[in-house]
């Protein structure tokens, strides 16, 4: 890859080499060398979303992923993702998925 996409192709790597930590829209300009106005416009063009939800949607992919293994606690699965804080991981979970964590892991039970 060339030119933006190379940029973007960086920025999307970061995200999934980094999912434990934290990951700002600010961090990602940065580092993929586009201002945040391009960055989002890049992003909106090629994922249908801005690099922050972009983001989310990564990490909460690899907790659903995550809370198929009963091994792992709710709590660790946020942290694997960055959240240091169990109800927030809880809350950016039941956004996104319309349900929280518990209940997510309930249902795959039901599905197995």
């Amino acid at each position: 890859l060339t030119g933006p996409m190379a940029s973007v192709s960086k920025a999307v790597e970061y995200i999934y080499a980094n999912m434990a930590e934290a990951i700002s829209v600010d961090q990602l300009a940065d580092m993929s060398g586009f201002s945040i106005s391009s960055l989002e416009r890049y992003f909106k063009k090629h994922f249908g979303s801005g690099p922050g939800r972009f983001v989310l949607q990564v990490k909460i992919s690899r907790a659903c992923e995550l809370l198929a293994d009963p091994s792992y606690s709710i709590a660790s699965v946020g942290e694997k993702l960055g959240y240091r804080d169990p109800v927030v991981f809880s809350r950016a979970f039941k956004r996104e998925m319309r349900m929280n964590p518990t209940s997510y892991r309930k249902s795959l039970k039901l599905i197995g």
